[in-house]
């Protein structure tokens, strides 16, 4: 008799109806089969193509409509239809996802800025060479005179980020890009931060800017490189306090020693 306690072949796990069923329905939709603003089949229709219940397909039309490939509206008369795909709905999906990805795996805060070195300091060239007048007043707007209120400095330094992407000229560069640095950010205790380091990035932010006003590539680039090299290790300093924190508050005071 064959000993099975051995360790098998890799097996690749069974997905379950309903996101087999959202799979196949994900895939017209990709290779244009269905466009934008065509109407999904009845739910009879589709029972009956995929040889499934109805409880199932609807699990798989309500795993469509939430990635926001589909629109379902109730009645009648009504159905699903194949949405318009928005730049604002494909990076909060990917943010989403990237959020879960994370949190369920062991990618670390340096990973990830690590990405944003490779998307943003290319970026802040590109921004430098193309991006007009306007833009670099907006840019400008967005570094503060004096360090704000640390309630306000994520969002600032978001908006910062965001307009120099945009400023970069390629439309898909934002979408990629900004979901690593929301869900990088996300990481970070903000309690952990102090007010030396949010000094020094508004200094980094107005270097950055002053380069691309010069329309000088290769300084913007630098300036953003070293900018985001002291973010990762500023975050990791950030994290490795909180988490000392955290355990010594779970191992209690120390037990006075005996005289």
């Amino acid at each position: 008799m064959n000993d099975r306690s051995l360790p098998l072949p890799t097996a690749t796990p069974v997905k379950r109806a309903y996101e087999q069923v959202a799979a196949q329905i994900r895939q017209w939709i990709v290779t244009g089969f269905l466009g934008v603003g065509d109407k999904l089949p009845a739910e009879a229709q589709l029972c009956e193509q995929f040889g499934t219940s109805r409880s199932t397909v609807r699990e798989a039309l309500r795993l469509l409509s939430s990635e926001r490939l589909i629109v379902t509206q109730p009645g009648a008369h009504g159905g699903s239809v194949v949405s318009k795909p928005s730049a604002a709905n494909v990076s909060d999906g990917l943010t989403t996802s990237l959020a879960t990805l994370v949190g369920a795996s062991d990618l670390s805060i340096a990973e990830m800025v690590q990405v944003r070195l490779i998307l943003e300091v290319p970026a802040a060239g590109m921004a430098a060479a193309k991006c007009g007048e306007d833009t670099v007043e907006r840019l400008a707007g967005l570094v503060p005179d004096s360090v704000p209120a640390v309630e306000h400095l994520f969002d600032l330094d978001f908006a910062f980020h965001q307009e120099l992407l945009e400023a970069s000229g390629n439309r898909l560069l934002p979408i990629v890009a900004l979901p690593v640095f929301e869900v990088s950010a996300r990481r970070v205790p903000r309690n952990r931060l102090d007010q030396a380091m949010w000094e020094r990035v508004v200094d980094e932010h107005r270097a950055i800017v002053e380069a691309i006003r010069s329309r000088d590539v290769a300084a913007a680039e630098s300036a953003m490189r070293l900018h985001l090299s002291g973010l990762a290790a500023s975050y990791e300093l950030a994290i490795a306090s909180d988490q000392a924190s955290a355990v010594s508050a779970q191992s209690g005071p120390a037990l006075a020693q005996p005289s």
